[in-house]
Protein backbone atom coordinates (compact mmCIF):
# COMPACT_ATOMS: atom_id res chain seq x y z
CA UNK A 1 0.00 0.00 0.00
CA UNK A 2 1.71 3.50 -0.95
CA UNK A 3 0.90 5.24 2.86
CA UNK A 4 0.58 8.32 1.34
CA UNK A 5 -1.46 7.95 -1.46
CA UNK A 6 -3.86 4.98 0.54
CA UNK A 7 -4.39 1.52 -1.14
CA UNK A 8 -6.77 2.26 -3.99
CA UNK A 9 -4.22 5.73 -5.78
CA UNK A 10 -6.63 7.91 -4.70
CA UNK A 11 -4.05 10.55 -4.64
CA UNK A 12 -2.09 9.52 -7.21
CA UNK A 13 -5.34 10.47 -9.49
CA UNK A 14 -6.43 13.43 -7.72
CA UNK A 15 -2.92 15.11 -6.56
CA UNK A 16 -4.47 15.00 -2.67
CA UNK A 17 -2.96 13.29 0.65
CA UNK A 18 -5.74 10.77 1.54
CA UNK A 19 -4.57 11.37 5.30
CA UNK A 20 -5.30 14.91 4.58
CA UNK A 21 -9.29 13.90 4.58
CA UNK A 22 -11.52 15.12 6.94
CA UNK A 23 -13.46 11.69 6.90
CA UNK A 24 -10.34 9.30 5.61
CA UNK A 25 -11.95 6.07 6.72
CA UNK A 26 -15.76 6.87 4.90
CA UNK A 27 -14.47 8.20 1.83
CA UNK A 28 -11.63 5.46 1.40
CA UNK A 29 -14.98 3.22 1.77
CA UNK A 30 -16.65 5.38 -0.63
CA UNK A 31 -13.85 5.19 -2.95
CA UNK A 32 -13.56 1.14 -2.74
CA UNK A 33 -17.54 1.31 -3.80
CA UNK A 34 -16.82 3.43 -7.12
CA UNK A 35 -13.35 1.56 -7.88
CA UNK A 36 -15.52 -1.94 -7.82
CA UNK A 37 -18.49 -0.61 -9.37
CA UNK A 38 -16.03 0.97 -12.30
CA UNK A 39 -14.11 -2.40 -12.37
CA UNK A 40 -17.58 -4.45 -12.85
CA UNK A 41 -19.74 -2.22 -15.60
CA UNK A 42 -16.87 -0.52 -16.95
CA UNK A 43 -17.73 2.83 -19.13
CA UNK A 44 -20.20 4.28 -21.29
CA UNK A 45 -23.47 4.17 -19.21
CA UNK A 46 -25.56 7.09 -18.11
CA UNK A 47 -24.82 8.68 -14.26
CA UNK A 48 -28.70 6.75 -13.40
CA UNK A 49 -26.80 3.31 -13.78
CA UNK A 50 -23.82 4.45 -11.69
CA UNK A 51 -25.81 6.08 -9.27
CA UNK A 52 -27.80 2.95 -8.91
CA UNK A 53 -25.16 1.03 -8.23
CA UNK A 54 -22.91 3.15 -6.25
CA UNK A 55 -25.92 3.06 -3.73
CA UNK A 56 -26.72 -0.77 -3.89
CA UNK A 57 -22.88 -0.99 -2.77
CA UNK A 58 -22.68 1.46 -0.11
CA UNK A 59 -25.97 0.13 1.43
CA UNK A 60 -24.30 -3.54 1.33
CA UNK A 61 -21.25 -2.04 3.03
CA UNK A 62 -23.31 -0.98 5.86
CA UNK A 63 -23.74 2.83 4.74
CA UNK A 64 -26.32 4.99 5.18
CA UNK A 65 -26.29 6.32 1.64
CA UNK A 66 -29.38 8.42 0.48
CA UNK A 67 -30.39 9.53 -3.17
CA UNK A 68 -31.39 13.21 -3.88
CA UNK A 69 -31.99 14.21 0.07
CA UNK A 70 -32.75 17.70 0.11
CA UNK A 71 -29.90 20.06 1.86
CA UNK A 72 -30.82 23.37 3.00
CA UNK A 73 -29.11 26.47 1.79
CA UNK A 74 -28.58 29.12 3.98
CA UNK A 75 -27.65 32.61 3.20
CA UNK A 76 -27.66 35.24 5.82
CA UNK A 77 -29.17 32.92 7.90
CA UNK A 78 -32.24 32.49 5.87
CA UNK A 79 -32.81 29.25 3.97
CA UNK A 80 -32.78 30.32 0.47
CA UNK A 81 -33.64 26.67 -1.17
CA UNK A 82 -32.48 23.30 -1.06
CA UNK A 83 -29.89 21.42 -3.05
CA UNK A 84 -30.46 18.25 -3.98
CA UNK A 85 -26.97 15.99 -4.26
CA UNK A 86 -26.96 12.37 -6.55
CA UNK A 87 -26.19 10.33 -2.88
CA UNK A 88 -25.27 12.05 0.21
CA UNK A 89 -23.20 9.38 2.35
CA UNK A 90 -23.83 8.98 6.52
CA UNK A 91 -25.17 12.67 6.49
CA UNK A 92 -21.22 13.89 5.58
CA UNK A 93 -20.13 13.07 2.27
CA UNK A 94 -21.60 14.75 -0.51
CA UNK A 95 -21.50 12.75 -3.66
CA UNK A 96 -22.06 14.13 -7.20
CA UNK A 97 -21.53 11.11 -10.16
CA UNK A 98 -20.41 12.90 -13.68
CA UNK A 99 -20.54 10.05 -16.54
CA UNK A 100 -19.01 11.20 -19.78
CA UNK A 101 -17.01 10.27 -23.13
CA UNK A 102 -13.88 12.39 -22.20
CA UNK A 103 -13.43 14.91 -20.50
CA UNK A 104 -11.00 18.11 -21.72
Amino acid sequence: MDRKHGKNGFGKMTGLNIHDLKHKELTEQIIQAFYKIYNTLGHGFLEKIYINALLMELNRMGLRALREAPIHVYYDGTIVGDYFSDIIVEDLIIIEVKAAKHFS
